[in-house]
């Protein structure tokens, strides 16, 4: 199947062209599309003037891109995930008891789609099977869906960023390795995590890179001069805040596992200064960082030259291999959706005149059909809904939502409560590691103590100007609060040698 992959960021619009078979995907060909001025804001996209529509008609008329069916990358922040069990049944039995399901968890909503996969059969009730519901806002899906059509192709799949980086991290042989690794998805305004190994469930974060004062700032024209100051200042607090991010998930994993650090960090994705960044978080965190390269993704072959390091495009297209049957269908739910909308209404003469003719000219066989079709329904519904096997089960599942409602309750109050130690800051190893890999050479740390926020570290030294250069190297690494140093004393050893010692006083927080 050919199919062109299309993804959006705040400075570029990516599209691929790509062969998908079982054996393997090939990316034949890619393209940076310029996002125009002011079409995108906070994940959103502004088409008011078509400007997106006709950047990507333009490029796929220059180079006379022929493939026409769109799978979009979009991030999974505007949407829902539900995962529960029903009954095994017909798809239209099981449409009805998804549905019926969703009514009584409240999440029908007239501006939410929503479409599920099946996962399997539930491990823990014979009978039934997992459903995985995602709910999506339908004004995203239809913005979207708009723009591709009116750039000349047809929207045909959505997946998730989330979604796009499990694959890409299973084609990486991450998934079930055994070891952990993280996986780090990097824009200009916004970045995405996936904690991978142990052959666990990924665990997905995503994190913001632009404050809302800023990106709203870019909606309207600045000077040259607050350009140049905001280009200066941006990379800086870029790296700082991926960083930030980067030791939570650290923190997460030594939760998990103590005795083992994270392996590896991946940096992909549109950001132009990927391997800047990754020296820097190298050198920060005391992790191994580097670069995903194409050669590293299985399952995928490239027909040119990837440099850019920016793999969504690919990544969303393995989850549509023929090999793997389970997809969600927004834009098949949209247009389902339309049906009965006020799009149709300038064509209701035409459809009223068909109607008519047709009933007149064929209105005793089709009632004959469709009573027999609904009586024929209607019998086999009732016999299947008033079977005593399957009133006992709906009996059971409704004690098992209550029980799962009490648990769920007491799992978000100890998921609140993770999240607050998880913002806490802590006094960890990795800061000693920082602090002694950059202190002066020849000054030796004898011990330390923590108190309030507040490090100190006893050392001693040969040259008496040691306390002062170390306490300049912290100061100058920028990472830490106020420092100084006390306790100066000239020291003679037991061979007549001079040393000096004294007191670093780091204060953290």
């Amino acid at each position: 199947m050919n199919l062109l992959s299309l993804e959006f960021t705040a400075d570029y619009i990516y599209l691929y062209e790509q062969d998908i078979r079982k054996k393997g995907n090939t990316a034949k060909k890619k393209y940076r599309i310029d996002m125009p001025p002011n079409a995108y804001y906070n994940r959103m996209l502004l088409n008011n003037d078509r400007s997106i529509s006709d950047a990507i008609k333009n490029c796929v008329s220059e180079h006379k891109i022929r493939n026409r069916k769109v799978v979009l990358i979009v991030s999974g922040t505007d949407s829902m995930v539900e995962t529960f069990s029903v009954l095994a049944g017909s798809k239209k039995q099981i449409d009805g008891m998804v549905e019926q399901e969703l009514r009584k968890r409240h999440k029908l909503q007239a501006d939410y789609l929503y479409d599920y996969i099946v996962m399997g059969a539930d491990p823990l009730k014979e009978g039934f099977i997992k459903i995985q519901v995602t709910l999506c806002v339908k004004a995203m899906i239809r913005n979207t869906y708009e723009i591709i059509r009116k750039a000349g192709l047809v929207p045909y799949r959505i997946v998730f960023m989330s979604r796009a980086m499990e694959e890409l991290a299973d084609s990486c042989g991450l998934t079930q390795a055994q070891e952990s690794s993280i996986l780090a998805c990097i824009h200009g305004d916004e970045a995405h995590y996936l904690y991978v190994g142990h052959g666990l469930e990924p665990y997905y974060r995503h994190g913001k890179l632009q404050s809302e004062q800023k990106a709203e700032e870019n909606l309207f024209v600045l000077s040259s001069i607050n350009s140049r100051k905001e280009e200066t200042d941006s990379d800086a607090g870029l790296q700082q805040k991926v960083q930030e991010d980067l030791m939570r998930l650290e923190r997460f994993h030594q939760q998990r596992y103590p005795n083992k650090e994270i392996a590896h960090i991946y940096l992909y994705g549109s950001y132009e200064k990927i391997p800047d960044t990754a020296k820097h978080l190298q050198a920060a965190l005391g992790i191994p960082v580097e670069p995903l390269k194409a050669a590293q993704i299985r399952g995928i072959h490239y027909d040119f030259l990837e440099k850019e390091l920016s793999h969504n495009g690919v990544a969303a297209a393995l989850s549509l291999s023929a090999a793997k049957e389970a997809q969600y269908d927004f834009f098949g739910r949209l247009e389902e959706t339309r049906v009965g909308d006020k799009d149709k209404m300038m064509f209701l003469p035409s459809m009223i005149a068909g109607a008519v003719l047709i009933a007149v000219l064929s209105a005793t066989l089709i009632y004959k059909y469709q009573n027999a079709v609904l009586s024929g329904q209607a019998d086999e519904l009732a016999e299947f809904l008033s079977g005593e096997d399957l009133q006992r089960r709906f009996q059971e599942k409704d004690s098992m939502i209550e029980t799962c409602s009490a648990y769920a309750a007491y799992n978000n109050r100890v998921a609140e409560a993770i999240d607050l130690l998880e913002s806490m800051p802590r006094f960890e190893s990795s800061i000693l590691r920082v602090i002694d890999r950059i202190k002066p050479e020849g000054t030796v740390i004898t011990g330390y103590s923590f108190k309030e926020g507040t490090i100190s570290l006893g050392c001693y030294a040969k040259d008496q100007y040691a306390p002062a250069e170390f306490a300049k190297v912290l100061e100058e690494s920028e990472q830490y609060g106020e420092v100084g140093y006390t306790g100066f004393r000239k020291n003679t050893g037991p061979m007549g040698e001079i040393n000096y010692s004294f007191t670093i006083n780091i204060k953290l927080w």
